[in-house]
Protein backbone atom coordinates (compact mmCIF):
# COMPACT_ATOMS: atom_id res chain seq x y z
CA UNK A 1 0.00 0.00 0.00
CA UNK A 2 2.98 2.56 0.99
CA UNK A 3 4.78 1.64 -2.50
CA UNK A 4 1.36 2.36 -4.38
CA UNK A 5 0.94 5.86 -2.87
CA UNK A 6 4.55 6.94 -3.48
CA UNK A 7 4.08 5.37 -7.21
CA UNK A 8 1.28 7.60 -7.25
CA UNK A 9 2.62 10.48 -5.99
CA UNK A 10 5.25 10.15 -8.44
CA UNK A 11 2.89 9.95 -11.37
CA UNK A 12 1.13 13.29 -10.40
CA UNK A 13 4.23 14.98 -10.12
CA UNK A 14 5.26 14.02 -13.56
CA UNK A 15 2.24 14.83 -14.80
CA UNK A 16 2.38 18.39 -13.11
CA UNK A 17 5.42 18.91 -14.85
CA UNK A 18 4.01 17.59 -18.32
CA UNK A 19 0.92 19.94 -17.78
CA UNK A 20 3.04 22.62 -16.85
CA UNK A 21 5.78 22.46 -20.01
CA UNK A 22 1.85 23.00 -21.92
CA UNK A 23 1.63 25.80 -19.91
CA UNK A 24 -1.84 24.19 -18.44
CA UNK A 25 -0.82 25.61 -14.98
CA UNK A 26 -3.78 25.26 -13.44
CA UNK A 27 -4.11 21.75 -14.07
CA UNK A 28 0.11 21.59 -13.49
CA UNK A 29 -0.60 23.32 -9.74
CA UNK A 30 -3.80 20.30 -9.08
CA UNK A 31 -1.67 17.83 -10.10
CA UNK A 32 1.31 19.25 -8.05
CA UNK A 33 -0.87 19.89 -4.71
CA UNK A 34 -1.81 15.64 -4.91
CA UNK A 35 1.62 14.70 -5.20
CA UNK A 36 2.65 16.93 -2.55
CA UNK A 37 -0.18 15.54 -0.56
CA UNK A 38 0.23 11.66 -1.11
CA UNK A 39 4.08 12.24 -0.05
CA UNK A 40 5.50 15.31 1.27
CA UNK A 41 9.36 14.51 2.28
CA UNK A 42 9.97 14.46 -1.30
CA UNK A 43 12.40 17.28 -3.18
CA UNK A 44 11.18 17.11 -6.23
CA UNK A 45 7.32 16.88 -5.80
CA UNK A 46 7.51 20.20 -3.91
CA UNK A 47 9.54 21.37 -6.70
CA UNK A 48 7.01 20.54 -9.47
CA UNK A 49 4.81 22.21 -7.49
CA UNK A 50 6.32 25.16 -6.84
CA UNK A 51 7.74 25.68 -10.68
CA UNK A 52 3.87 25.18 -11.16
CA UNK A 53 2.95 27.80 -9.12
CA UNK A 54 5.69 30.23 -10.37
CA UNK A 55 4.72 29.75 -14.29
CA UNK A 56 1.60 30.44 -13.65
CA UNK A 57 2.53 33.67 -11.91
CA UNK A 58 4.29 35.14 -14.95
CA UNK A 59 4.32 39.17 -14.35
CA UNK A 60 2.13 41.49 -16.81
CA UNK A 61 3.42 43.54 -19.14
CA UNK A 62 4.10 46.47 -16.18
CA UNK A 63 6.29 43.60 -14.44
CA UNK A 64 4.56 43.88 -10.91
CA UNK A 65 2.57 40.98 -9.70
CA UNK A 66 -1.27 41.06 -9.90
CA UNK A 67 -3.76 40.47 -6.64
CA UNK A 68 -4.85 37.43 -7.93
CA UNK A 69 -1.21 36.38 -8.83
CA UNK A 70 0.20 37.38 -5.64
CA UNK A 71 -0.82 34.87 -3.22
CA UNK A 72 0.21 32.18 -6.15
CA UNK A 73 3.95 33.64 -5.87
CA UNK A 74 4.22 33.47 -1.91
CA UNK A 75 3.28 29.58 -2.06
CA UNK A 76 5.82 29.08 -4.61
CA UNK A 77 8.53 30.12 -2.41
CA UNK A 78 7.23 28.30 0.41
CA UNK A 79 6.90 25.21 -1.78
CA UNK A 80 10.45 25.98 -3.22
CA UNK A 81 11.67 26.09 0.56
CA UNK A 82 10.35 23.28 1.55
CA UNK A 83 12.54 21.35 -1.35
CA UNK A 84 15.51 23.27 -0.26
CA UNK A 85 14.27 21.51 3.32
CA UNK A 86 14.04 17.93 2.52
CA UNK A 87 16.78 15.32 3.05
CA UNK A 88 16.07 13.82 -0.56
CA UNK A 89 17.31 17.14 -1.85
CA UNK A 90 20.41 17.07 -4.08
CA UNK A 91 23.40 19.32 -4.56
CA UNK A 92 22.35 20.07 -8.81
CA UNK A 93 18.63 20.96 -7.24
CA UNK A 94 19.22 23.43 -4.71
CA UNK A 95 21.11 26.60 -6.91
CA UNK A 96 17.73 25.89 -9.32
CA UNK A 97 15.39 25.74 -6.22
CA UNK A 98 17.21 29.20 -4.74
CA UNK A 99 17.27 30.74 -8.00
CA UNK A 100 13.55 30.35 -8.61
CA UNK A 101 13.12 31.57 -5.25
CA UNK A 102 15.07 34.67 -5.96
CA UNK A 103 12.81 35.04 -8.82
CA UNK A 104 9.81 34.82 -7.07
CA UNK A 105 11.01 37.75 -5.06
CA UNK A 106 11.83 39.81 -7.90
CA UNK A 107 8.52 39.64 -9.40
CA UNK A 108 7.09 40.56 -5.44
CA UNK A 109 9.22 43.45 -6.03
CA UNK A 110 11.10 42.11 -2.65
CA UNK A 111 14.32 42.71 -4.40
CA UNK A 112 16.55 42.91 -1.64
CA UNK A 113 15.72 39.78 -0.78
CA UNK A 114 15.80 38.38 -4.21
CA UNK A 115 19.59 39.38 -4.28
CA UNK A 116 20.06 37.18 -1.03
CA UNK A 117 18.65 34.21 -2.96
CA UNK A 118 20.39 34.70 -6.15
CA UNK A 119 24.06 34.77 -4.12
CA UNK A 120 22.67 31.49 -2.49
CA UNK A 121 22.38 29.87 -5.90
CA UNK A 122 25.58 31.46 -7.55
CA UNK A 123 27.39 30.17 -4.54
CA UNK A 124 26.08 26.79 -5.31
CA UNK A 125 26.37 26.73 -9.04
CA UNK A 126 30.01 28.00 -9.85
CA UNK A 127 29.85 28.00 -13.61
CA UNK A 128 26.31 29.00 -14.20
CA UNK A 129 25.60 32.20 -15.50
CA UNK A 130 21.84 32.40 -14.73
CA UNK A 131 21.52 33.50 -11.31
CA UNK A 132 24.31 35.75 -11.98
CA UNK A 133 22.88 37.57 -14.61
CA UNK A 134 19.96 37.84 -12.24
CA UNK A 135 21.79 38.99 -9.78
CA UNK A 136 23.25 42.23 -11.89
CA UNK A 137 19.77 42.75 -12.98
CA UNK A 138 18.75 43.10 -9.15
CA UNK A 139 21.68 45.34 -7.97
CA UNK A 140 21.00 47.37 -11.19
CA UNK A 141 17.10 47.69 -9.53
CA UNK A 142 18.62 48.73 -6.02
CA UNK A 143 21.07 51.06 -8.17
CA UNK A 144 23.93 49.20 -6.61
CA UNK A 145 26.42 50.01 -9.07
CA UNK A 146 29.75 48.95 -7.96
CA UNK A 147 28.24 45.92 -6.96
CA UNK A 148 26.08 45.33 -10.28
CA UNK A 149 29.69 45.80 -12.45
CA UNK A 150 31.34 43.41 -10.14
CA UNK A 151 28.28 41.19 -10.69
CA UNK A 152 29.21 41.34 -15.18
CA UNK A 153 32.60 40.87 -14.44
CA UNK A 154 32.38 37.38 -12.60
CA UNK A 155 30.22 36.81 -15.67
CA UNK A 156 32.20 37.51 -18.24
CA UNK A 157 35.46 35.29 -16.54
CA UNK A 158 32.34 32.50 -16.74
CA UNK A 159 31.47 32.87 -20.28
CA UNK A 160 35.27 33.00 -21.19
CA UNK A 161 36.12 29.58 -19.48
CA UNK A 162 32.92 28.11 -20.65
CA UNK A 163 34.00 29.33 -24.33
CA UNK A 164 37.68 27.76 -23.80
CA UNK A 165 35.94 24.64 -22.55
CA UNK A 166 33.42 24.54 -25.61
CA UNK A 167 30.78 23.80 -23.42
CA UNK A 168 27.97 23.18 -25.65
CA UNK A 169 25.91 26.15 -25.24
CA UNK A 170 28.52 28.64 -24.68
CA UNK A 171 31.46 27.70 -27.28
CA UNK A 172 28.36 29.40 -29.85
CA UNK A 173 27.34 32.17 -27.90
CA UNK A 174 29.64 33.03 -25.44
CA UNK A 175 31.67 34.99 -27.38
CA UNK A 176 28.48 37.49 -28.11
CA UNK A 177 27.99 37.57 -24.32
CA UNK A 178 31.26 38.70 -23.35
CA UNK A 179 31.53 41.41 -26.35
CA UNK A 180 27.76 42.14 -24.70
CA UNK A 181 28.82 42.47 -21.37
CA UNK A 182 32.07 44.44 -22.18
CA UNK A 183 30.41 47.19 -23.39
CA UNK A 184 27.42 47.17 -20.46
CA UNK A 185 30.39 47.43 -18.14
CA UNK A 186 31.99 49.89 -20.04
CA UNK A 187 29.12 51.73 -19.88
CA UNK A 188 28.42 51.52 -15.68
CA UNK A 189 32.18 52.95 -15.91
CA UNK A 190 31.06 55.67 -17.53
CA UNK A 191 28.05 56.25 -15.49
CA UNK A 192 30.15 55.82 -12.17
CA UNK A 193 32.73 58.88 -13.69
CA UNK A 194 29.85 60.73 -14.83
CA UNK A 195 28.38 60.61 -11.47
CA UNK A 196 32.02 61.31 -9.56
CA UNK A 197 32.70 64.53 -11.84
CA UNK A 198 29.15 65.30 -11.15
CA UNK A 199 30.06 65.26 -7.40
CA UNK A 200 33.45 66.55 -7.76
CA UNK A 201 31.85 70.19 -9.56
CA UNK A 202 29.18 70.00 -7.24
CA UNK A 203 32.22 70.37 -4.07
CA UNK A 204 34.48 72.70 -6.13
CA UNK A 205 31.34 74.98 -6.71
CA UNK A 206 30.32 74.67 -3.25
CA UNK A 207 33.94 75.82 -2.19
CA UNK A 208 34.07 78.61 -4.87
CA UNK A 209 31.13 80.23 -2.93
CA UNK A 210 32.38 79.65 -0.05
CA UNK A 211 35.49 81.41 -0.65
CA UNK A 212 33.34 84.31 -2.54
CA UNK A 213 31.91 84.63 1.06
CA UNK A 214 34.80 84.77 2.64
CA UNK A 215 36.49 87.47 0.50
CA UNK A 216 33.26 89.30 0.80
CA UNK A 217 32.97 89.18 4.97
CA UNK A 218 36.56 90.45 4.72
CA UNK A 219 36.27 92.70 2.81
CA UNK A 220 33.06 93.93 4.78
CA UNK A 221 35.73 93.55 7.99
CA UNK A 222 38.22 96.00 6.51
CA UNK A 223 35.75 98.67 5.36
CA UNK A 224 34.35 98.25 9.03
CA UNK A 225 37.77 98.71 10.19
CA UNK A 226 38.80 101.53 8.02
CA UNK A 227 35.29 103.63 9.02
CA UNK A 228 36.52 103.14 12.52
CA UNK A 229 39.80 104.50 12.08
CA UNK A 230 37.74 107.46 10.30
CA UNK A 231 35.69 108.02 13.48
CA UNK A 232 38.58 107.85 16.04
CA UNK A 233 40.62 110.60 13.32
CA UNK A 234 37.52 112.67 13.08
CA UNK A 235 37.33 112.66 17.01
CA UNK A 236 40.54 113.53 18.03
CA UNK A 237 40.62 116.59 15.77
Amino acid sequence: EEQEYIDLSRLYSELSTACGSMKQYDTAIQHGEKAVHLDSSRARYHYALARALKDYSTPSSSGSASKKIYPRLVEAIEQFQQAADCDDVSSTLLPSIFYNIGICRRRLGQHGEAVDSFRRAAKLSEWDVNPRFALALAYRQLQRREEEVKAKRRIVGILKKNVELEADYFATKGRSYIKDLHRMIQEEKDHLRALMADRRNALEGQADRESEEDEEEEQRRKQGKTASAAESLLADL
